[in-house]
């Protein structure tokens, strides 16, 4: 009968209780063990995950232990450094790879990471091959549960190319400022955004400034600006701050320096114009050069002086004297003579009158040929 009660035989209930009871220590061994095959999979997987991701980077990246020892290099690594073998190299202070001069900036990196900071520098490290190579490096550690660094990452970005473009272009700079300086070309660039002008130390010294000022307002320097030139340098500037005008200017000016001393510059201003957000074209920048030409105006007008004194005394003196180009003909004798300069006692003494630019055969068709000989043998003698 369905409804009849199904009684176990006695003992039963009691065995049932034991019996798992004592199936639950291997049930829970069993969990434990399959947590711990989950756990090296997971383990194992996080390794490949880590390991494809040293290998997809396109630097040098090595795994270092607590000492500074190379353990392994991702295969892009072995190509840049041009290792066929990494055995060798395992086990080595990874410091071997570089020269000795670059030693210290390995060891102050790691230290640098050991204390939890990322260390850092740019250095010089041949391949194994012995190709030339520059690098930039970063050194970070990988610490344990308690913070203590047990192994350390060094990533090696090569940087050759942009480190010798650099180079290039420093040596080209420094080639350039060294002809300036032996031109004397001094340089400066106006910012109109700002209304500053950067200086060259070459500019700064041309207007008595300190080397080092950088940039300073325009009103700075042109405050400089020498009282008699002032007009004439505002026209020219502003000629060339209009977008419909020639975007340029050179001339020559003086300038008065904070210690008082007044210099000449010869200067060439250049404007580089910009669209602004109302269509418009207006200054952006502009390049200037200059040329302290102070001793070659000085020279000038010594020579200005010496030339006013000598022409004081040519015109003044009572003997006659006139200055001759002698003429030649192709064997090489002389046959006339041209009066360059002559003054009034010249022409007084003589008669002959607006004689500069004729020559003496000219003014005395008869003139004795014996006096050509004589003012070409001096010509020929000195």
């Amino acid at each position: 009968d369905a409804a009849t009660a199904f009684t176990l035989p006695a003992g039963v209930h009691d065995l049932l209780r034991k019996t798992e009871m004592a199936a639950l220590p291997l049930q829970r061994a069993i969990n434990l063990a399959l947590d711990k095959v989950m756990l090296m999979r997971q383990l194992a997987e996080q390794r490949a995950f880590n390991q494809m991701i040293l290998e997809s980077s396109p630097d040098c990246v090595k795994l270092l232990d607590r000492e500074g020892a190379l353990l392994s290099m991702n295969t892009p690594g072995l190509c840049l450094m041009e290792i066929d073998d990494f055995t060798p190299f395992a086990g080595h202070p990874w410091s071997v790879l570089w020269p000795a001069e670059s030693r210290g900036l390995i060891q102050a990196a790691l230290t640098e990471a050991r204390t939890g900071r990322q260390g850092r520098f740019q250095a010089f490290c041949p391949t194994a091959k012995g190709t030339p190579k520059w690098w930039d490096v970063i050194v970070t550690a990988v610490n344990d549960d308690r913070g203590a660094p047990v192994r350390y990452v060094a990533a090696s970005r090569d940087i050759t190319e942009s480190y010798q473009a650099a180079e290039t272009l420093r040596a080209s700079e420094e080639r350039q400022r060294l002809e300036m300086t032996v031109a004397g070309l001094a340089i400066a660039e106006v910012d109109y955004t700002t209304n500053q002008i950067h200086l060259s130390p070459e500019m700064a010294t041309i207007f008595g400034l300190p080397t080092d000022m950088g940039a300073v307002p325009r009103s700075t320097i042109h405050a400089r600006f020498h009282p008699a030139d002032r007009n004439e340098l505002d026209r020219h500037i502003n000629g060339a701050l209009d977008p419909t005008g020639p975007g340029w200017f050179g001339m020559e000016h003086r300038i008065i320096r904070p210690d008082g001393q007044m210099r000449w510059l010869r200067v060439r201003k250049q404007v580089f114009f910009a669209h602004s957000a109302d269509g418009l074209e207006r200054p952006l920048r502009a390049l200037l050069a200059a040329i302290d030409i102070t001793e070659q105006k000085e020279a000038e007008e010594a020579l200005r002086r010496s030339e006013e004194r000598y022409r004081n005394l040519f015109e003044s003196m009572d003997e006659g004297f006139c200055v001759l180009e002698m003429i030649f003909d192709a064997a090489n004798h002389p046959v006339n003579y041209r009066f360059l300069e002559v003054n009034p006692a010249f022409a007084r003494f003589t008669g002959l009158t607006d004689a500069v630019g004729k020559t003496a055969r000219e003014l005395v068709p008869n003139l004795e040929q014996h006096w050509v000989e004589i003012y070409g043998n001096i010509d020929r003698s000195g």
